[in-house]
């Protein structure tokens, strides 16, 4: 058996939405029935999952040995000290309750591997952003507050690792520079779709779903409803406001168009003044968090999803979002150019106003759906899970060896 131990400072069992969980719950699921996973997390449910404690829970499908380091209080806002610090202390105090038996220790946030500086184990780290991004843009990252400290950081702990893997092109291409010394170690990997969930649905699936959406969200029937979507975080780097000024500004010519918002934040609170004061609040939909195979279904029965992102690596949204046959309107940052094609499956805005991400969404909605939906489900082949998680697990291979 290959075995790795994944640190991740989240809760695995949470609603919670973001790129970093829904990879690792990938990797768990995807993984070759060889590999045995083990992650060592935090608890947004100290009752059900008791804190220090390791017990078997089940990951997509899979049972997995879980030990919940902290508890995680504000899974879905910005406590005063950041979990990953906490996190990372933790793992410090309590390596013994770790334990040292042979693994390959996988990592997803930096400063985390600091806490085991001096293992002999093999290492593995994924890095899912542009570390440029933090400090350019107006993200929530607290490390935006520590000019270079990022860097300093990632000084002390990538030189270690046995291999990584950056989501970001333009990233992979600073570490590159950076870290020369990693050679052969980094690689780009791109994000990834679970088509086994996210898919394009039948004629008859997608027109039953509309047919349930307003029921199941608490909605108004409404003839000839049109629904954009929006699933992420209600944070700085996904910008709500833009959000609701760009679906306010295609509302006024769309007037049968309504947004819906899968997810939740520290900006809600935000989000929603902004929709009052642009007079759409009876349009925009706040649904809070979904569990995945309820994003699905959203999906299946939207007719375009939307992302306002400051910054992003390859945001799996985007990508779960084709996979099921919907076209998407987004921010020209991070991958996305490289899979959203202008005309085919969506519209990319390189400039960050309403206006233009009004036009963009005028101009899918006006195309025709069956086209856009072939051309969508198309352009992610090449980023099914499978795929492109062969080489992550070929890594672990190689490293266990």
């Amino acid at each position: 058996m290959i075995r790795t131990t994944v640190f991740l400072p989240q809760d695995p069992l949470s609603q919670r939405i973001g790129g970093i969980l829904t990879f690792v719950k990938g990797f768990i699921k995807f993984a070759p029935d060889d590999f045995e996973t083990e992650v060592v997390g935090t608890t947004a449910d100290a009752r059900e999952r008791p804190l220090r404690r390791w017990q078997e829970v089940e990951i997509e499908g899979r049972a997995t040995p879980f030990l919940p380091l902290v508890a995680d209080r504000s899974p879905h806002g910005r406590p005063a000290i950041p979990i990953a610090l906490r996190y990372t202390l933790a793992a410090v105090t309590h390596r013994a309750l770790i334990g040292r038996k042979p693994r390959i220790l996988q990592f997803h946030r930096a400063g985390v591997p600091l806490a085991f500086a001096g293992d002999a184990r093999p290492k593995l780290q994924v890095v899912h952003l542009n570390v440029a991004d933090i400090y350019r843009s107006k993200g929530e990252s607290r490390w935006r507050l520590l000019p270079g400290a990022y860097h300093r950081v990632e000084d002390l702990t990538l030189p270690s690792m046995d291999r990584v893997f950056v989501v970001n092109r333009a990233g992979a291409e600073l570490y590159r520079k950076r870290h020369p010394s990693l050679g052969s170690r980094l690689a780009f990997i791109p994000t990834w779709v679970d088509d086994t969930m996210f898919r394009a649905p039948t004629s008859a699936e997608r027109e039953a779903a509309r047919r349930s959406l307003p029921a199941e969200q608490s909605l108004e029937s409404e003839p000839g409803a049109r629904y954009l979507l929006f699933a992420g975080r209600l944070e700085a780097q996904k910008d709500p406001q833009l959000l609701i000024e760009a679906f306010a500004a295609a509302q006024h010519r769309e007037p049968q168009l309504h947004l819906l918002i899968a997810g939740d934040g520290s900006m809600r609170a935000a989000a929603q003044r902004a929709a009052a004061q642009a007079g759409v609040s009876a349009r925009t939909h706040f649904l809070g968090f979904k569990t995945r195979p309820e994003l699905a279904g959203l999906m299946q029965a939207a007719d375009a999803f939307i992302l306002t992102s400051r910054f992003e690596g390859m945001p799996i949204s985007s990508l779960e979002a084709l996979s099921c046959g919907l076209p998407v309107i987004a921010t020209a940052v991070g991958e996305l150019p490289t899979v959203v094609r202008e005309g085919e499956n969506g519209s990319l805005s390189s400039e960050r106003s309403p206006q233009a991400l009004a036009d963009a969404i005028c101009r899918v909605l006006g195309r025709d759906r069956s086209e856009v939906e072939a051309a969508a489900v198309a352009s992610v082949d090449q980023y099914r899970a499978r795929t492109v998680l062969q080489p992550l697990y070929d890594a672990h291979r190689q490293l266990w060896r």
